[in-house]
């Protein structure tokens, strides 16, 4: 400023933030997406479904929802270790994005099992995206030399048919998940109410 108290001069600052901004991002993803495979994490999509539930809950409009569970996949991890085993569940990630709609939630809810929500999805619509993971799944992986055969099991429960809130659906097809599974794995399993959780939770 001049004595005569004229300003003369200005001085600008700037602060680059691009950077402090693509940590946020980061932090961000973190926190809403599994970190192997970007696909959401189970939080995130706990919270998608009890939404789309209360959007569904006062019209006709179905809502169903997928378990997939990857047959043997704790074998596959144990005999070729980790890095293989990762591998594998990013593969199997960029595969069941090709079988889902745009508007579908899909997750990973840890180890070898994923979930997708289906809104407007009916018992015919869950069941041939259902058998079109199964299918995708199925292909062999190669990884270097090496040709690893996978499969998967997919539960399918209906809201309306299956449960009403998010706790009942989740848990109608686990158990049709599981079903498949002790039935020999690489199937879609649509809910039924004779379904019993098995003695041992856990099948490989």
């Amino acid at each position: 400023m001049h004595d005569s108290g004229e300003i003369i001069n200005f001085v600008r600052v700037f602060t680059d933030i691009s950077q402090l901004k693509a940590s946020q991002r980061q932090l961000e993803a973190l926190a809403s997406h599994d970190a192997l495979t970007g696909l959401l994490n189970r939080r995130v999509f706990d919270d998608r479904l009890e939404h789309a539930l209360r959007r569904t809950a006062r019209t006709s409009e179905r809502v169903a929802l997928l378990f997939i569970d990857l047959d043997g996949f704790k074998g596959i991890h144990d005999t070729y270790g980790h890095d293989i085993g990762d591998f594998c569940l990013q593969t199997v990630a960029v595969r069941l994005r090709t079988c889902i709609r745009g508007g579908d939630s899909l997750c990973r809810r840890g180890g070898g099992e994923f979930a997708v929500i289906l809104e407007g999805g009916d018992a015919a619509s869950a069941r041939r995206i259902g058998q079109r993971i199964v299918e995708e799944c199925g292909r062999p992986l190669s990884i270097g030399a090496r040709t690893v055969c996978l499969s998967a099991s997919v539960g399918v429960a209906i809201r309306g048919c299956d449960g009403e809130d998010a706790a009942s659906l989740l848990k109608s097809a686990d158990l049709a998940m599981y079903a498949g599974k002790r039935s020999g794995g690489g199937a879609v399993r649509m809910h039924t109410a004779r379904f019993a959780l098995p003695k041992t939770r856990r099948l490989v």
